[in-house]
């Protein structure tokens, strides 16, 4: 198991504690059986987008702290970038996303020498 896995399966833990909820009760919140969320949270398992997804909403928690352990406030959701795409609906979201990743992909390869197709 990794660090990223590790950490990811403590901040599970630590916010379902937070929530003062059982390990049953948590996992009918995000739409999973009991035995794989205590898979999820024992580092058994590992997670998918949509269950990310779904915890993150269901627990009022970002993706970059569940993975990363950064706050909102640390991060780039404090600017006004961050700011304009919590605001708006979550198709823009979506493709401002899809165009960033994009984008990043491409200076990357720039940057590396690797042409771009």
């Amino acid at each position: 198991m990794s660090i990223y896995q590790d950490a990811l399966r403590e901040r599970l833990k630590l916010i379902r504690e937070s929530l003062n909820y059982s390990k049953s009760k948590f996992s009918e919140m995000i739409g999973m059986t009991i035995q794989h969320y205590t898979d999820l949270e024992r580092g058994r398992r590992g997670i998918s987008v949509d269950m990310l997804a779904t915890i993150c909403e269901k627990g009022n928690i970002s993706a970059d702290y569940l993975l990363f352990g950064r706050s909102g406030s640390d991060g780039w959701e404090a600017t006004p970038l961050g700011i304009a795409l919590r605001e708006a609906p979550n198709e823009y979201r979506v493709a401002v996303e899809n165009m960033a990743l994009n984008y990043i992909n491409d200076l990357t390869k720039v940057h590396t020498g690797s042409s771009i197709h």
